[in-house]
């Protein structure tokens, strides 16, 4: 039962048999299927048919819907929605997918955004915490050492991107025109309320779970929601 103040919370691993992809593939629709063919590299082809698949299969539940008849459309700032079979129930949802690893929220009717990113040591960091991030961010940011700033920075990278997918405003609203908590923990230990002027209400973001070697984020509106989570097996139904 999915109540007004929780955010379910779905985890899957990509990376499954063939003959269990094969099957799953059967589920997407002919769009997805273009869009998984533009991939060069067959690991991210693969990984992408099976992150829509467990987004179709998981939330089939909540809409009564069969997973292959499940349509979707996105609004102009490009945050998805449902369309036709299932439009009707006050169900909202936002996939994030990041190497072999999906993470799916999903609301009642509650705004929400989700994201995973792998921990990476391989990128210019720094650099992008001061061309990009608030001063708040890079005063915490540059306080850390070499050693601590990959994972601080993965922890501001999905904060941000939880709560820029929540607001459904994609990119299209600058990185440094808010700021969000830096510190490691999950749930209430992490929570910050933001609440911005041209905001509509007051938003909460925090950090969740994640599997080692990875940080998860997630922002919705108004309370710190009841979180419950699951993970998808993909040879059952969710």
């Amino acid at each position: 039962m999915l109540g007004r103040q929780d955010v379910h919370v779905w985890r899957a691993v990509l990376d499954v048999a063939a003959d269990t992809r094969a099957r799953l593939e059967r589920l997407l629709s002919g769009d997805e299927l273009q869009r998984a063919a533009c991939f060069h590299r067959s690991q991210d082809r693969e990984r992408f048919i099976l992150a829509r698949a467990f987004l179709r299969d998981a939330l089939s539940a909540y809409v009564q819907t069969e997973p292959a008849d499940l349509q979707f459309a996105v609004t102009p700032a490009g945050k998805p929605r449902l369309r036709g079979r299932g439009a009707g129930t006050p169900v909202q949802f936002n996939l994030s997918h990041s190497d072999a690893i999906a993470l799916l929220a999903i609301t009642a009717d509650r705004p929400v955004g989700i994201d995973i990113e792998r921990v990476r040591r391989d990128i210019e960091h720094d650099a992008i915490v001061r061309q990009f991030f608030s001063p708040t961010e890079c005063r915490e940011y540059f306080r850390l050492g070499d050693e601590e700033r990959p994972s601080a920075f993965a922890r501001l990278w999905t904060r941000k991107e939880a709560y820029l997918k929540a607001l459904g405003e994609g990119m299209g609203k600058p990185l440094d025109s808010f700021a969000v908590p830096m510190a490691p923990g999950a749930a209430a230990e992490s929570a910050a309320f933001l609440a911005e002027p041209d905001a509509d209400g007051e938003w909460i973001v925090f950090g969740i779970d994640a599997p080692p070697g990875y940080e998860a984020a997630l922002a919705t509106r108004g309370q710190l929601p009841r979180l419950f989570s699951w993970t998808w097996q993909p040879d059952t139904p969710a």
